[in-house]
This record gives structure tokens, sequence and C-alpha cells, in this order.
């Protein structure tokens, strides 16, 4: 079919009318327009769903754009070749029309293209350039850009490659969903648990689900989206988080409502569960606090490289000083029976590891190191006392404890194989001793073969 050049000038004024009406019903929010706005190097929006973020980068990509003649701009999407049309519909909303150079095209279901190729001209010679954040890398090798912008948190291997092509001002929209971005995270912020710094400085903004937010959407939209979203995903989806538990997560009661800011009152007695491990970050302590109504997981020691024990001695008193707990009043010590990698032939970790503590705390011999119970069944049932603790409400961890958090938000129980098996083993050694040796909960380990449990209160 042949269109006239009426019907042609016709169809460009309905979809101009059409781009135009879209624009009206899209207002970005405050946090969204800051970001807009910013003049940082680097600049990262996190948000909740379907709240403009995707326009915002669009609208910031187009202030540069036409402030900078004769320039190219280079866009990555995580996954260009499913998404691109979806991102182009919300560029299409936010860009300046009248900019654009006559060799631009779009469509809503194939995006913007400069001569069969994907893309953006404008009128003073700058180009935008697509680039995918996934499959192979070797297109961004050489791709070198004014300024940036990443649309989802690609591969890691991608991020580096194009962030090096990039001269100028980056800016990074997301919402964790259907991903890791942990390794971005710690570029960003750095990490605690190892007191990494970020590698630059970052400017964050964070836009939740709200009216003030979405000033476009009714507050009977926002309640209805509110009842839709997974419980799994509304970290992310509802507040722009870094992070959510996983669904297939093995503490499913482990909530937000789990973690506390408070420490119990000094006189608690106190417990350390201990996983050993050869390589860096997998060496793990946790402090158990707990009294007659109360067990709070209150601090943790996480090696950031390989280290011996008495490395691994130090850190653990160090703990034990920051939050004031004097070695009097650790009822027990338990860590895993591992007599290899770490020290001397015939010695197990748990002689090397107590004979550095006495050390470091000045005493004669060593440190008692008792094997946790082990056993068929013990596993499942420790993790299985543990998941029913925080359903009652009755284990708390206190939120400077970040390493064990991410790990029960993940933890999948896959065997040695599981990343977060160090983090959650050393907690389950310590609590399984608070929770049974300590008269709660009830237990009786083997029946028919399987482990049984009752929780119950205290009484002991």
């Amino acid at each position: 079919m042949t269109l006239t050049a009426d019907q042609l000038s016709a169809a460009h004024a309905a979809y101009g009318a059409e781009i135009a009406r879209r624009k009206a019903i899209y207002t970005p929010g405050p946090t969204i327009k800051r970001f807009i706005d910013d003049v940082f190097r680097r600049a990262l929006l996190r948000t909740a769903n379907q709240i403009g973020k995707t326009r915002g980068a669009a609208k910031k990509m187009d202030n540069w754009c036409k402030a900078n003649p004769d320039e190219v701009f280079g866009v990555l999407i995580a996954d260009l070749k499913n998404h691109y049309a979806e991102v182009c519909v919300k560029i299409a909303e936010a860009i300046t029309w009248d900019a654009l150079s006559e060799d631009t095209t779009y469509s809503d279901g194939r995006g913007f293209y400069i001569h069969g190729k994907q893309g953006i001209k404008y009128k003073n010679g700058t180009r935008v350039l697509f680039r995918s954040g996934s499959g192979p890398v070797q297109g961004l090798e050489s791709f070198t850009v004014g300024a940036g912008w990443i649309d989802e948190v690609p591969e890691r291997r991608h991020y580096n490659a194009f962030v090096r092509g990039v001269h100028g001002p980056l800016w990074v929209t997301f919402t964790a969903i259907g991903r890791d971005p942990y390794w971005f995270r710690v570029k960003v912020e750095g990490d605690p648990e190892t007191g990494e710094e970020p590698e630059e400085v970052w400017e964050q903004y964070v836009a939740v689900l709200s009216l003030e937010e979405c000033p476009w959407k009714t507050q009977e939209e926002i309640d209805e989206m509110i009842a839709k979203t997974d419980p799994y995903e509304r970290a992310q989806r509802l507040r722009g988080e870094w992070e959510g538990p996983t669904e297939a997560r093995r503490f499913t009661a482990f909530t937000e409502d789990s973690i506390t800011d408070e420490d119990l009152p000094e006189g608690a007695w106190s417990t350390i569960g201990i996983d050993h491990g050869e390589g860096a970050g997998k060496q793990f302590a946790v402090l158990i606090t707990w009294t007659q109504t109360a067990v709070v997981i209150s601090d943790e020691y996480v090696n950031p490289v390989a280290t011996k024990p008495m490395a691994d001695a130090k850190s653990i008193v160090a703990m034990l000083k920051r939050r004031e707990v004097p070695y009097a009043r650790v009822k027990r010590w338990l860590g895993d029976a591992n007599s290899a990698g770490k020290g001397n032939v015939g010695e197990s970790v748990n002689d090397m590891l107590g004979t550095a503590l006495a050390t470091c705390f000045g005493l004669p011999g060593r440190v008692g190191i008792e094997v946790p119970q082990k056993g068929k069944g013990s596993v499942e049932l420790g993790e299985q006392i543990m998941n029913i603790a925080f359903e009652a409400q009755e284990l708390k961890v206190h939120r400077r404890c970040v390493h064990l958090i991410r790990c029960l938000r993940h933890y999948q129980a896959l065997g040695p194989r599981d990343p977060e098996k160090h983090g959650i083993d050393g907690a389950r050694y310590g609590l399984f001793d608070v929770f049974c040796n300590m008269g709660r909960p009830s237990t009786r380990l083997y029946a028919g073969g399987m482990p049984t449990l009752t929780f119950g209160s205290w009484n002991g």
C-alpha cells in the first residue's frame, strides 16, 4: 500500500498528537526530577517499578545530547534483543522530537533507527547508539562515547567494558529484580564486611512507589499495584531496595521484622558459633546473645582474605570487645570439625583456634571449642529450628550482621556449592546449642528415621 503525501502528513500529525498525549500523562516525581537535573559524574537511580525511571533517564539523555553537538551518547540495555523496542517507547515519551534529525525514524514495534541501524540522531549531529549488556562482549571493547546510560544492571564484564569507553558522565537506572546486583552495590557503596571502599563517588537517588513520586497515578492505582506485588519482591518492586529474599530460599520466615537495631541488655549470656574455611569469606563466626526470653545474633566476623587461626582469633576477640562481652559471659564455643587446610597436620582447627584465643585473652592452655551436634538429620533439624524461631519472632538478627542477613535471604540449601553455606552453618551451630541444650525448643532427633520438632517455651 502506497500513501499519498497528504496521508503521510496526516499520519505524522496523528502520531505527534499521540506522543504529546503520552508526555502529558507523565510528570516526574521529586526524586526523579532531582536525578534529571543532577550534574554529578556518576549518578544511580534505584526505583520501584512503573514510576518513570526509564523516561527520567531518557529526558536526562535528551538534555545532554541537545547541549553537546557532534558527540556520541551510549546506552547499554541489559537485554537489547528483547527489550530495545520497549525501552524506545519510554524514550519516545521523553525526548524532544523537534530536536531530532530527519535521518531518525521510529515505530512502536521496532524503536528508533538511523538508516536501518538502531540509534537516534539529533539535528546538532549528536548520535545515540545502543549496545547490549548480555551476549558477546567484544562489541563494547572499542565502544567510545562522551556520556552513557545503563538501563538495568548488565552482566559484570559488560558493565566494565562499557564504562571503560565512557569519557564523561554516566548514569544507571534499575530495579533489582531477576538479577544479583551485589557486585555493583560494592562498586557504588563499598563493602562493609571487608572494608572495601567504593571505586568512585556516586550520587544515589531512590524513588519508592507513592502518590508523591507518581503524581500521574491515583491512590487507588497504587494500592492495586501493591496488592498485586509478590511479597518476595516488594522490597525491590515497591521500595527500590538493592535486594530482597530469594523465592526458593530455605528461611521463608526470615523477614524485615526479624532484623533488629536493639542489643540485649548487659548481663545476657553469649554463645559463639564458628564455621571454618580456607579462602576469603569462608571463615565465619557469629556472636549469639540470649536470655530466658530472647535470642539475638548480635555481631559477626567474616575473614576478608585467607587467614590463619591467630588472625581469626584476634578478629573474634575484637568482635566481643565491640559488644562489650567479657570472656566469662561466653557460655559455649562451637566450631565445625575441620582438620585440613588451615594448620598443622593432625591438629584440628578448633584446637589451633582455641590456643590462639587463649593467647589473645591472656589465658593458659586453650579455649575449649566444642564440635557441634552432628548426625543424620542434624542439618535439616537445625535449619528448621531457626526458621520456626524466626516465625515465632523469638529469634532476631542485628542489622549490623550484613553478611548473615544476606545469607538468610538467599540460602537455598544447595549443599557445599551454596554460596551462603558458611554463614548459615556458623549461625546454625550456635543456635542449635542455644535452643536445644538450653531448653528450647524440645526436640526428638530421630523418629522413624526422620527428625521431628516441637517448638515450645523456655523450660530451663
